[in-house]
């Protein structure tokens, strides 16, 4: 066989095997359709991811550490006015009282509790009711200022002088009082206060205040003989004295509180009788002895409970001591008692 024909033959062979291959080729798939079945399932599928509700959110888990840092950032920084107004319905307990004149000897009068010849047969001196107000002016978490103002009371009672175990017969400053004569009396007590409060430790379960600051304290007595001439007696004491102060309040939870806190005062003074130079007047002047002295003590007790951090009420038990004493050649008074008794207020606060 000749080269030529072996070339023909290896053409027709080629052309043989491609033929298939341009055939498919040439040929279009056909195309796919889905069963009626396939199609709703992804119509379905399709509907349901357009117009399913979105998942739920999840809830975020309170952050109590930051909450508590942002309110001691407030309360390091805010200022708060607290306002208290309080019912007080007090009675006084050991009482004595005095006023001399000239050279005329002291003679103390003293009422004890129980009053076993107070003629209205009650145990204690009690009268109108009175009050207390305060003002609280919070400048951040470890100062304040702190003011107040109490009414004692209006105190009436009247006493069979000479009694067994009663007051005996006296003399207060120009009237006399003897056996069978009886003692009416009345008393009255003011009270002012102004402190500068300062808390080494206050956060949201305990605060320590320590203040300093002054009180002005008043108080009046009148005796009168009950007779047809009615002689009266009446005097007032007044002083104005430095204390100091100590406070504890526990919350064992945020809205109620516990509290307990103290107050002292006391000033004394002496000068002795002479001679001495008046520079205003510019002359010598002779000053008479003088002998001042007085003492305050104030306890409070009780709780507290607010509602929202703005009003709230306050129950507890308050008790003062006031002793008032002054004393010179020509004259000598004093006054000295226990004031105490149940309060009940409102509280009212407010916060920037």
């Amino acid at each position: 066989m000749s080269t030529l024909d072996k070339r023909f033959l290896q053409g027709l062979l080629a052309a043989a095997l491609l033929a298939p291959v341009s055939v498919l080729a040439d040929e279009e798939p056909a195309p796919f359709v889905p069963s009626n079945e396939e199609v709703d399932r992804e119509l379905d599928r399709a509907l349901e991811r357009e117009y399913r509700s979105p998942p739920p959110a999840s809830e975020p888990i309170p952050d109590y550490a930051a909450a508590e840092e942002e309110e001691e950032g407030a309360r390091a920084f805010g200022a708060r006015l607290r306002l208290l107004g309080a019912y007080w319905h007090p009675a006084i307990t050991d009482l004595e009282f005095y006023r001399r004149v000239g050279t005329n000897p002291r003679q103390v009068v003293k009422i004890e509790d129980p009053y076993e010849v107070d003629l209205d047969g009650d145990d204690d001196l009690e009268g109108s009711p009175g009050g207390f107000y305060g003002l609280t002016l919070d400048l951040g978490r470890h100062v304040a200022l702190r003011g107040g103002f109490a009414h004692a009371t209006q105190l009436e009672n009247d006493f069979q002088v000479g009694a067994v175990g009663g007051v005996q017969p006296f003399t207060y400053g120009d009237t006399s009082w003897g056996s069978g004569d009886v003692l009416e009396l009345s008393h009255e007590v003011y009270l002012g206060d102004f402190d500068v409060v300062l808390r080494p430790l206050n956060n949201r379960y305990v605060t320590i205040d320590l203040s300093l600051g002054a009180r002005y304290l008043s108080w009046e007595v009148e005796l009168t003989r009950n007779l047809a001439a009615r002689p009266q007696e009446r005097e007032r004491l007044e002083a104005v004295v430095p204390t100091v102060g100590f406070g504890l309040a526990l919350r064992p939870v945020q809205a109620l509180e516990l509290f307990a806190s103290t107050r002292v005062g006391h000033l004394s003074y002496e000068v002795d009788a002479g001679w001495r130079w008046d520079d205003w007047n510019d002359k010598w002047e002779y000053q008479e002895r003088k002998e001042r002295e007085s003492t305050s003590v104030q306890v409070d007790l009780g709780l507290s409970l607010t509602i929202a951090d703005t009003l709230g009420v306050i129950v507890g038990y308050r008790y003062e001591f006031i002793a008032l004493e002054r004393d010179t050649d020509a004259e000598g008074k004093g006054l000295e008692g226990a004031v105490h008794g149940l309060f009940a207020g409102v509280i009212l606060q407010f916060s920037d």
